[in-house]
């Protein structure tokens, strides 16, 4: 890979990072936020070496980037942040620190799984070594939480939060067991690629919370502290993954590509009967998981029915966005991981604006077309990926990831309903924008990104 190649290749995940966790934070936020930074970062490195039947194999990346990124969203970090603004500069550092391991832990095990996601691409696992690594998982995830548990009563400094959970033990440890499995199969890049996102992630939540605490966290005229954390964070992440991959491409990535190339595509481990069985099972998950719709968003309907429906949320929502998609896409079952990569990334904006309880997402003008345009566009593409034999092309689906998102805050943030108040009160259109101060520039940055970022896509896919 050359030195302008790398370099190209590095700036498109720094400004995909960028854009996409600020749109997380924006919209989504949690686990289920993080699918897009995961999907669209994974969608850019996997396409790098623009060997074709690689980049034709990106869903499959996409959807394992998807659920890798997942995990850290499970970390808690508001109060953490909130240490950070404390007078007193040892709680400072305190707060910092925490924030540095949960950002390490958060690409660290993208990163990392991504790697040996790659790995399982190119066929270099069995079918059995795949399942066990994706059924300890969750084992060691809550391993490490409740010996983080244990030791909060003798060490307590280890809690980054007053009142809130922490899983922060559970993430590391489970970052150290995916380098472990990877080093265990000699399998030497994803351990490369998850030591470099580790130190990345670190460093970017530091640098990020610095411009947070510069700018108060709540906004400074134009300029939003929240914001750039999230912006600096997906940026200095996406690029030190990105700088790992380029760096020893020839030596490791190039060798999973002419292995990928070889296969003629994704190694398959399953049949294609059982991967139909497989999809469907999951899909049936996903059903029971949908049956919140049915009743109170806000969960104060007391019904046994609605108990029950809250109760499905909560317990599958891991294995309908993350477990299963991951392990269906590690295995090359390519429908999952079509619906994984586009679908699923797609289908969350609509469920956290209509059910996610968000004063901002209410009262808009023309909402019942917002609404009913969030539900039937991922049922249309749940359709014509699961009946069909149409495939979203790479540039597509980077499309959506970026526009998608950014049409259905725009259309919050800059609705009548919103507009007419603020030009009322201030006189003229163009006063009432820049009323909107940091609100306004975060959606100003985020419209740049999307054209810079389409811009060097058409180029680059």
């Amino acid at each position: 890979m050359t030195f302008t190649h790398a370099l190209f290749v590095m700036l498109l995940c720094a400004a995909v990072g960028s854009y996409t966790w600020g749109m997380r934070g924006t919209i989504i936020g949690g686990e289920r936020g993080a699918l897009l930074p995961g999907a669209a970062l994974a969608t850019v490195l996997i396409c790098a070496g623009g060997v074709e039947p690689v980049s034709e194999a990106f869903p499959f990346a996409a959807a394992i980037g998807a659920a890798a990124m997942f995990f850290g969203g499970a970390q808690t970090y508001g109060e953490t942040i909130g240490l950070t603004f404390d007078a007193d500069k040892k709680t400072r550092m305190h707060g910092r620190l925490g924030l540095a391991i949960k950002g390490a832990n958060w690409f660290g095990i993208f990163a990392g799984i991504l790697g040996v996601g790659l790995g399982a691409m190119a066929g270099r696992y069995a079918l059995w070594e795949l399942l066990l690594f994706t059924l300890l998982l969750p084992a060691v995830k809550w391993l490490g939480v409740f010996g983080l548990k244990l030791l909060r009563k003798k060490l307590p400094q280890l809690y980054f939060s007053k009142t809130r959970f922490e899983v922060w033990g559970g993430m590391t440890l489970l970052w150290v067991y995916i380098l472990l499995f990877a080093a265990l199969h000699k399998e030497w890049f994803p351990v490369l690629l998850g030591v470099f996102g580790f130190v990345s992630g670190a460093l970017g939540f530091w640098v990020g919370n610095l411009f947070q605490t510069k700018f108060d966290g709540k906004g400074n005229g134009f300029i939003g502290g929240w914001k750039w954390m999230e912006c600096a964070f997906g940026a200095i992440g996406g690029l030190g993954v990105a700088l790992c991959w380029c760096l020893f491409y020839d030596i490791f990535v190039y060798k999973y590509a002419f292995q990928i190339v070889g296969h003629s595509g994704v190694w398959t481990l399953l049949r294609e009967q059982t991967n139909a069985i497989l999809l469907f099972a999951w899909l049936f998950l996903f059903v029971l998981f949908l049956l919140h719709y049915l009743f109170d968003p806000k969960k104060q309907d007391t019904s046994k029915a609605a108990k029950l429906a809250y109760r499905a949320e909560d317990v599958l929502v891991w294995p309908v966005f993350c477990y299963v998609p991951l392990f269906l896409a590690m295995s090359g079952n390519a429908r999952a991981a079509q619906i994984e990569s586009f679908f699923m990334v797609l289908y969350v904006i609509g469920d956290k604006i209509m059910f996610g309880g968000s004063k901002h997402y209410e009262n808009l003008f023309g909402e019942k077309v917002y609404h009913c345009l969030l539900m039937l566009l991922p049922a249309a593409v749940l359709y014509v990926q699961l009946f069909t034999d149409f495939a979203f092309s790479a540039l597509q689906t980077m499309l959506m990831y970026l526009f998608a998102y950014l049409l259905a805050e725009y259309y919050a943030v800059f609705n009548l309903n919103r507009m007419r108040p603020l030009c009322a009160e201030h006189g003229s259109a163009a006063k009432a924008f820049l009323s909107m101060g940091s609100t306004l520039s975060w959606m100003v940055y985020a419209g740049v990104c999307c054209i810079a970022i389409t811009g060097m896509s058409v180029f680059y896919f």
